[in-house]
């Protein structure tokens, strides 16, 4: 059995224990994990590899850091800490296998809403899902039309949906901008929430 490492230890603290600790200890600790974590958020950054566990820690609270913070917040910042470093896509190695099933899974989604006949028609279509992915700058286009998509709206239960919809948008305007592209795409998601949203009460006095 391998021996663990410190940051290991550290992540497998029972709560309680957590608790129990003076702000001092808790403080250290979360110190020792808050380096590690930001070194991964370095190397994650600097491989330019789109990680979903990196993305939400910039966008709900940014670096990690015990400068500050009381107990009680260094408690949710071990937490914070605790979910990105057990997520599989905080590693470079974890974010690269996630996105080559991304790309499977959006290519399964395109073969399956245009029904190819063939063998050359699904050829076509995964020839269309590999430009997107194995160039850097529409790689990272279509990343940040995701992200932007997920922050607006709450899409995350139908995310093979809304890739198969990015892809869909991006190849058929290879040259649209992220912000047009964003912009086509939150005017149909906006429009189906309107059509789907329930009748305000108050509304049934004025039908």
């Amino acid at each position: 059995m391998a021996r663990q490492s410190r940051v290991e230890m550290l992540l497998d603290i029972d709560p309680a224990q957590l608790m129990e600790m003076s702000r001092k200890d808790l403080a250290r600790n979360v110190s020792i994990l808050a380096s590690a974590g930001n070194k991964r958020l370095k190397r994650l950054e600097q491989s330019g590899v789109f990680s979903p566990s990196a993305e939400y820690v910039k966008t709900h609270g940014g670096n990690f850091s015990v400068a500050g913070k009381n107990k009680n917040q260094l408690m949710i910042e071990y937490f914070r800490l605790s979910d990105f470093m057990t997520a599989k896509t905080s590693s470079v190695r974890g974010a690269k296998k996630w996105q080559t099933n991304v790309k499977n899974a959006v290519t399964e989604a395109v073969t399956k809403r245009i029904q190819p006949t063939g063998k050359q028609g699904r050829q076509e279509i995964k020839n269309a899902i590999n430009a997107i992915f194995d160039d850097k700058k529409k790689k990272e286009q279509f990343w940040d039309i995701y992200s932007r998509l997920t922050n607006e709206y709450d899409i995350k239960e139908k995310y093979k949906e809304v890739w198969d919809n990015i892809a869909d948008a991006m190849t058929a305007e290879p040259s649209a901008n992220t912000d047009d592209i964003f912009e086509f795409l939150s005017n149909e998601y906006e429009a189906n929430y309107q059509q789907n949203a329930p009748i305000d009460p108050g509304e049934e006095l004025y039908l």
